[in-house]
Parts: C-alpha cells; sequence; structure tokens
C-alpha cells in the first residue's frame, strides 16, 4: 500500500508528459529554425562571389562555401582541416606578413593582396572572440580581384602615359616597361599608325617592330638607336621624320620619349608621337614665302617696310630690308622699334595716320602717295610709297616700298626752271611769219600798210633785233676798188 501511495496520481502524469512532448516539440522547431538560419547563412554565403572561410585559432579550415571549390580547383575535402596557407601558398607555414598571424594578435580586421596562380587574390581576415576576449576563430574573404587590379593597372598607366604626353604636347602616346619588356599604347596611337587594337596582343613588345616598319629604312635605325639609348642611360630624345601609316597614307610624325626613374633605375620610357604634317606643310609654304621675300628684299633698291595694320595710327615695323638700313642710318635692331612716324616729317605723318586713309587703302588694295622723311642724322629727303596690303597669318599687314626721289625732285625743279626761263625768252621775241614782200632791186620791204621800207627798220619794228652797218668785201671792192687796192699794197 506505501508503494500504491508513491505513485504519481494519473493526472500528474499526463501534465508531465505534455509538458514533456511540449518541450520536445519546442526543440524542433527552434531546430528547424535554426537548420533554416544556418541553411540561409550557407545559402548567402555561397552566393558570395569570394571564397569564405572559418579557421579555428591553430589556422585550420573547418568551413568552406562553394565558390572555393572554382576558385582553389580542389574539392572541399582537400581543403577542410588544412592550414590555409597550405591552400592559398602551398606552404607549409605563414608567409612573411601573412594577416592570419596578424589578426591573432591585432584582434581586428587584417587584409592583403597576394599573386596566385595568375591572379590576384584579396584575403581579409575578422577575428572571433571568445566571451573572455581572447582570439578563438577567424573568418577569410578570399576575393578575385584580377579584373580590378587589370582595370586599375591600365588606369594608371593610361593616366600616367596622359599626363607625360601632355608635358610632350601628346598627341597618341606609349609607355614601355623597361623590367618587363611590355609595351602599352592609347587609342590614338593605334589610330596614327593605322592599326586596330586588337590587332596585338595587351602589352606586346611587337608595338615596337611594327611601328619602327612604317618610318623610312634610312630613319629607323636613327630612331631604334635613340630608343636605346633612353632605355639604358636615360637620353631623352624629339625628332622628326616622314611616316607611312599601314593605310599606306603618308605624313609627317614628331617622336619624342623621356625615361622614368624609380630609386635611381630606370623602369619605364614614356613617349608620344605626333602627328606634324600640317605643320610641315604650313612650314613649307612659310619657307618658299619668306624665300621669295627674301629675293625680293633683296633685289629691289627701294626700302621695304611691313608693319601690323591699324585703322588709326602706326604699329612698330616687323621687318625692313637692307636697303632701309643702309639708307636711314638706323641697324635692323632699331628699326624694329619704331613705327612710321619716326621716320616721318610730322605734317605728313598726322594726314597718313587718318582713319579715312586706310579705309581707302583697304578699299583699293594700295596707295602711292609721296612725304618726307627723316634719316637718323635728321636729315629730310622727299620719298615716294607705294603702299600694299598683305596677309600674314590671316592678319591684315602693310607693305611699303618707299623710293627715294631726291634726283627726280631736282629734276623736276630743274626743269621747271628751264620752261620758266624759256617762257620769259619767247615773251621778248616778236614773230615774223607769212610771205615778205621785197624789191628785187633795191631790197626794200612793203609793210602792211603799203609802204617800202629798208629791211632794217622793218625787222627792228618786228622784233627786238638791233643793227650794226658794216660792208661786205664784195661791196667794198665795188663801191671802193682804190681803198682795196691801198689796202693790198698793189
Amino acid at each position: 500500500m506505501h508503494f500504491m501511495n508513491d505513485t504519481p496520481p494519473y493526472e500528474e502524469l499526463r501534465k508531465k508528459v505534455e509538458s514533456l512532448e511540449g518541450a520536445v516539440r519546442q526543440h524542433l522547431e527552434d531546430k528547424k529554425k535554426l537548420n533554416e538560419q544556418v541553411q540561409a547563412w550557407h545559402d548567402t554565403v555561397d552566393a558570395f562571389n569570394a571564397a569564405v572561410w572559418i579557421i579555428d585559432k591553430t589556422f585550420i579550415v573547418q568551413y568552406t562555401n562553394t565558390i572555393t571549390t572554382k576558385m582553389f580547383k580542389c574539392d572541399e575535402n582537400q581543403i577542410l582541416g588544412k592550414h590555409c596557407w597550405e591552400i592559398v601558398h602551398g606552404t607549409d607555414e605563414p608567409i612573411p606578413d601573412c594577416p592570419v598571424s596578424h589578426v591573432k594578435e591585432s584582434l581586428k580586421r587584417e587584409s592583403t593582396e597576394i599573386y596566385f596562380d595568375n591572379r590576384w587574390l584579396e584575403v581579409v581576415v575578422d577575428p572571433i572572440l571568445n566571451p573572455m576576449g581572447a582570439f578563438s576563430k577567424a573568418v577569410l574573404i578570399i576575393t578575385d580581384i584580377s579584373e580590378r587590379k587589370r582595370t586599375e593597372k591600365r588606369l594608371e598607366r593610361n593616366e600616367a602615359i596622359l599626363n607625360s604626353a601632355q608635358q610632350l604636347t601628346k598627341i597618341g602616346g606609349w609607355e614601355y616597361d623597361a623590367r618587363l619588356h611590355k609595351m602599352y599604347w592609347t587609342d590614338e596611337l593605334y589610330r596614327l599608325h593605322g592599326f586596330e587594337p586588337q590587332q596585338f596582343e595587351y602589352g606586346s613588345d611587337k608595338h615596337i617592330e611594327f611601328s619602327m616598319n612604317c618610318y623610312p629604312p634610312k630613319n629607323r635605325k636613327i630612331i631604334r638607336a635613340a630608343f636605346n639609348r633612353c632605355i639604358q642611360d636615360g637620353t631623352p630624345y624629339d625628332l622628326e621624320s616622314q611616316f607611312t601609316k599601314a593605310t599606306g597614307e603618308r605624313i609627317w610624325v614628331r617622336t619624342a620619349a623621356i625615361p622614368k626613374y624609380v630609386d635611381g633605375q630606370i623602369v619605364k620610357i614614356i613617349g608620344n608621337l605626333m602627328d606634324i604634317t600640317d605643320r610641315k606643310k604650313a612650314e613649307a609654304r612659310a619657307l618658299a614665302e619668306s624665300e621669295r621675300s627674301r629675293m625680293f628684299f633683296s633685289s629691289v633698291e627701294d626700302a621695304i617696310f611691313v608693319h601690323p595694320l591699324k585703322m588709326e595710327g602706326f604699329a612698330p615695323f616687323v621687318e625692313v630690308n637692307d636697303i632701309a638700313c643702309k639708307r636711314y642710318g638706323y641697324t635692323h635692331t632699331e628699326f624694329l622699334t619704331l613705327s612710321a612716324p619716326d621716320i616721318t616729317r610730322k605734317s605728313d605723318s598726322l594726314s597718313h595716320r587718318r582713319a579715312s586713309h586706310r579705309k581707302k587703302l583697304l578699299e583699293v588694295g594700295h596707295l602711292v602717295f609721296e612725304a618726307v622723311h627723316i634719316k637718323k642724322s635728321g636729315e629730310e629727303f622727299p620719298v615716294e610709297i607705294n603702299s600694299n596690303i598683305i596677309s600674314q597669318g590671316g592678319e591684315p599687314y602693310i607693305l611699303a616700298v618707299v623710293r627715294d626721289i631726291t634726283e627726280r625732285k631736282k629734276a623736276e625743279k630743274e626743269r621747271e626752271r628751264l620752261i620758266r626761263e624759256l617762257k620769259q625768252s619767247l615773251s621778248r621775241v616778236k614773230e615774223l611769219s607769212g610771205l615778205l614782200p621785197i624789191c628785187a632791186s633795191c631790197k626794200k620791204i612793203r609793210d602792211d600798210k603799203g609802204y617800202w621800207r629798208q629791211i632794217e627798220a622793218y625787222i627792228s619794228s618786228h622784233s627786238k633785233a638791233e643793227f650794226s652797218h658794216s660792208i661786205c668785201p664784195d661791196c667794198m671792192k665795188k663801191l671802193y676798188p682804190d681803198f682795196v687796192k691801198l689796202k693790198d699794197g698793189k
């Protein structure tokens, strides 16, 4: 009976069973939720585009996500239970500056970038601490950053190329890695050569040979030697050459390069290739024009002055010929500090500087006028100025051909004097013209009134002539024969 009294009543047992069943159900539900959360965590970690590892305090891998096997090309069983450095570095111990070793001491995030199996990996390690604050585990996140590194390198390289090329008046830039023997071009440089970037492997040194083939044979050795000197001893170069693109188009280029040093060592050569075809054509035109101008300047005997056109006033001379220097007494350098008023009499200068004078010059293109110029010595002399409009660089200039007309002015004055004297002489001479009726015997002349007059009287009345009388030898013999005989001694 005592045993029966110690047995719990049925109701009490039922309640305990129900309570236990409830606890089991709750545990199962909690376990399900936990499993769901764990699975969700696994799914989340597996969705990462990075390898995620959990390592214990001895650095042994306890967990990996699915991408790990793809990244390291091995099964999960080949990773779990091994030290992390065995997998990543293939070593038996941590490498120097291992972030996993550092995180155990610093108890904070550590990271590094490593080059592994032709890829760049970023390793980030976060510590997991126990309740006492000591290191117990760590989470490693390993991300393949190869594409990012390539992009960064391209950006850095292009930025360096562009910046350096700007210093060299860049058109197309290039960079040569002296340590890796790699050549890199900008897109513009491919265009200048007539190539497509897809024709070459990125960084291939074949760029050099293909570029050299674009130069004339006689220039290839020169440019190649300059390139080699720049690599070997850092000698920069700046050369110009004809150039034939892959398309067959012929142009002129300027190629230049400078070295880049790191710790005193040449590590890169930065250069550019510039299309200077337009400049060369302009230089050729300018040279031809300059030669024609030189020949013209030196062949004429007149002074020539060139200065920019101003609607009012005068700009300084920009060019004069040797005749001008010789005639005016100034040196070429002195003339370039002077303007037209400095060598022109003030009254003439004032009339020539007016806007109306310039407007007329622009309308007709040239004017011819006279003025008085002044030499450095102060001597004045008359000149004839043939002023013309020319264009230099799209801007209007005045080209003045100045002739010394001193001798012409003297001749004009002499001619005026002779004309004046001739007029005075003519004014003193009375005109004799027409038929003169003269007596065949006595030689008297009949005047307009019908009177017969001695020839002397008639001429004296019609001119300024005066007569002095004498006897000719024949008349002497006729009128005074005795006197002639006595004179002859007969």
